[in-house]
C-alpha cells in the first residue's frame, strides 16, 4: 500500500483556480483532508465554481462538519440546481443536522433529477414515514415507478406505503409488481406475507417453498427473509410447528449476526434506578418549565403500543408521531453520556425539550399534542419527565407469554430489538424491563404513568378509551373508538391495527413446552402474571 508520505506532492498552484482545484482534488482523494480544504478554498478565492463548492461541501461532510458543509452545498445548489450528487450530498448533511424536514426535501429534488438511486429513494422514505407525510411519498413513489417501470424498489417501497395508509389491495398490486421483476428475491416476498393470509396449495406459497429448496444459492439476509415468510405462510394455514420450526432456524440466523448481552442491559437499567430516584425527581421539579405537553406510550414490542397509541391519536387534539427517534437524537446530541456522567443542569434539560418540540413540529405544527410511541424510551421515562413536566405516560402490558412469541415471529426493521431473536433472551429482557418500569412507576409523581392492561382493553374498549383520554386530560370523542381508521401507521402492527376490536392475538397457539422453556426459563417468575 502506498502511503502519504510516498505520494508524489501536488503540482505547485499557480494563481489559476483551476490549478488549486486539480490539486486539492488529488489531496482529497488521498485524505488528507487539512490541506485539501485549505486548496479548495484558495480555489474558491479565485473562482466561486460548482465544482470547488460541490467537493468542499463533500469533504466538510466527510469531516463531521455538516452545519459547514450545508452552507458550501446551498450556494453549490445555487450555481448548478440540475446536480443530483449535490442535492444527495445536502440532504445527508441536513439529516445529520437531524434535520429531517430539508433533508427530504433535497433527498426529493435529487431523486426528481434522478430517479434511478434505490439508496437515496430508501432513506427519503425514511424520512417522510418520519415526518408522516405518506401522501407526498406516495405520489413522489408513484412517480418513480412510472419513469422506471423496471425498478422493484421502488414498487417494494410503494408497497409499504399503500400498507401503512390502509390501502391493502394497492399493496398487494405493488409488492406484486415487484416480485415480477425480481421474483427470486424474498425481501419482496416477505413485504406480500405481511399483507394476505396464505391458503393450502397457494400460488405464493408454492413459490416460498421452491426458493426454499434454492436456499443454499442465497445470501445470508434473503434467507432470513424466506423463513420469516414461510413461518407466516405456515401459520395462516394451521401448520404450526413447521411454522415454529421456520421461526427457531430465522431468529437463530438473525441473532448470529447481533450483539446482546442480557448483564450489559440489566447494568444499564440498574444505573437508570440508582440515578433517577424519587428524591431526585423531586429535586428537579419545577426547574424545567416546559409548557408542552406529549404523551408517550411505553411497552414491550408487540404488547398493544400501536393500538393504544392510535386510540389516543384518533382525539382531534392530538397527532401520532408513532416511532418516534427525537427524544434519543436529542439526547445523543445533548446529553449523550448521561447514565455515567450525569451532569444535568437546567439549561440541557430545556434544549432536549426544545430540540423535541423542534423536530415534531413538521408533523403537528404548535398547536396540537403529540403520542409517541418510540419503545427505546423506556430507559429515557426520568429524563423525559424532567424536560417535560407535564408529558404524560401511558404503559401497556400483555400477557408475558403471548407478547414474547409475538416478537419471535417478528423481523423488525435492521439492528432492533436484538433481545427478541432467542427465546432465553426475550424472557430475559422482559423481566429487566418490568422491573425498571415499575421503578418509574413508584418513583414518578401520581397521575404520571397510567398502566394499560392490553386484554382489559380488547374486552372493554370503550371503559379503557375513557381511562386513556381522562389520563392524558382530553375529553371524549368519538372517533376514539374508530382507531383502525387511522391515515398513517408506520410499525410492524399496522396490519393488525386495521382491525376493529378482537381477541385474535389472546392464547394463540403456543409450543409445546420443551421447546418454549427458554422462554420460560428467561421470564423465570414473570410467567406467572
Amino acid at each position: 500500500m502506498v502511503t502519504h508520505m510516498e505520494l508524489a506532492p501536488p503540482s505547485t498552484p499557480s494563481n489559476n483556480g483551476k490549478a488549486f482545484f486539480d490539486d486539492a482534488l488529488a489531496l482529497h482523494r488521498q485524505r488528507r483532508f487539512p490541506e485539501a480544504e485549505a486548496m479548495y478554498r484558495k480555489a474558491l478565492g479565485v473562482e466561486r465554481s460548482f465544482p470547488a463548492l460541490h467537493q468542499l461541501g463533500v469533504l466538510l461532510s466527510q469531516q463531521g462538519r455538516p452545519q459547514e458543509a450545508c452552507l458550501i452545498l446551498e450556494e453549490a445548489v445555487s450555481k448548478n440546481p440540475q446536480s443530483a450528487e449535490t442535492e444527495r450530498e445536502l440532504g445527508a448533511a441536513y439529516q445529520s443536522l437531524r434535520d429531517k424536514a430539508r433533508a427530504a426535501d433535497h433527498f426529493q429534488r435529487s431523486i426528481e433529477i434522478n430517479p434511478a438511486q434505490p439508496n437515496i429513494l430508501y432513506r427519503l422514505f425514511q424520512l417522510l414515514t418520519a415526518l408522516q407525510a405518506a401522501d407526498r411519498a406516495r405520489d413522489l413513489l408513484i412517480e418513480v415507478t412510472t419513469q422506471k417501470p423496471e425498478m422493484a424498489p421502488a414498487f417494494y417501497l410503494l408497497a409499504y406505503i399503500h400498507f401503512y395508509s390502509g390501502q391493502p389491495n394497492e399493496a398487494q398490486a405493488a409488492i406484486r409488481r415487484a416480485i415480477a421483476i425480481e421474483p427470486k428475491n424474498c425481501m419482496n416476498h416477505r413485504v406480500l406475507s405481511l399483507m394476505k393470509t396464505y391458503t393450502p396449495d397457494d400460488p405464493d406459497l408454492l413459490a416460498l417453498e421452491s426458493l426454499h429448496r434454492d436456499e443454499a444459492s442465497l445470501p445470508l439476509d434473503q434467507i432470513i427473509a424466506l423463513r420469516f415468510a414461510l413461518a407466516k405462510a405456515y401459520g395462516d394455514i394451521g401448520e404450526h410447528n413447521r411454522r415454529f420450526d421456520e421461526l427457531l432456524t430465522a431468529n437463530r440466523l438473525v441473532r448470529s449476526r447481533l450483539v446482546y448481552n442480557e448483564n450489559n442491559a440489566k447494568h444499564e437499567m440498574d444505573r437508570l434506578k440508582s440515578l433517577f430516584t424519587a428524591d431526585m425527581l423531586k429535586h428537579w421539579a419545577g426547574k424545567c418549565d416546559t409548557a408542552a405537553r406529549p404523551i408517550f406510550v411505553l411497552g414491550m414490542p408487540r404488547s398493544g403500543t400501536t393500538l393504544t397509541e392510535q386510540i389516543v391519536a384518533r382525539h382531534p387534539d392530538v397527532e401520532s408521531t408513532g416511532e418516534n427517534t427525537a427524544f434519543p437524537d436529542a439526547v445523543g446530541a445533548i446529553m449523550p453520556n448521561f447514565i455515567n456522567e450525569p451532569a444535568i443542569t437546567v439549561d440541557k434539560l430545556e434544549a432536549l425539550a426544545q430540540d423535541y418540540v423542534r423536530a415534531n413540529s413538521p408533523i403537528a405544527g404548535n398547536d396540537k399534542r403529540t403520542t409517541d410511541k418510540m419503545l427505546g424510551n423506556v430507559g429515557l421515562v426520568g429524563l423525559i419527565h424532567l424536560a417535560f413536566p407535564n408529558a404524560k405516560f401511558i404503559h401497556v402490558v400483555r400477557n408475558p407469554v403471548d407478547t414474547c412469541l409475538s416478537c419471535f415471529s417478528t423481523k423488525f426493521g435492521g439492528d432492533q430489538q436484538a433481545f427478541s431473536y432467542d427465546l432465553r433472551d426475550l424472557g430475559g429482557y422482559y423481566r429487566i424491563y418490568k422491573d425498571l418500569m415499575a421503578h418509574w412507576r413508584q418513583v414518578l409523581p401520581e397521575g404520571v404513568l397510567l398502566r394499560v392492561n392490553y386484554e382489559e382493553l380488547v374486552a372493554d374498549q370503550r371503559g379503557q378509551t375513557e381511562r386513556l383520554l381522562a389520563h392524558c386530560g382530553l375529553s371524549w370523542d368519538d372517533s376514539c373508538l374508530a382507531f383502525e381508521k387511522s391515515k398513517f401507521v408506520n410499525t410492524a402492527s399496522a396490519g393488525q391495527v386495521r382491525q376493529s376490536m378482537n381477541r385474535k392475538s389472546i392464547g394463540r397457539w403456543r409450543p409445546e413446552a420443551r421447546l418454549l422453556q427458554p422462554l420460560l426459563d428467561g421470564l423465570g417468575r414473570e410467567n406467572e402474571h
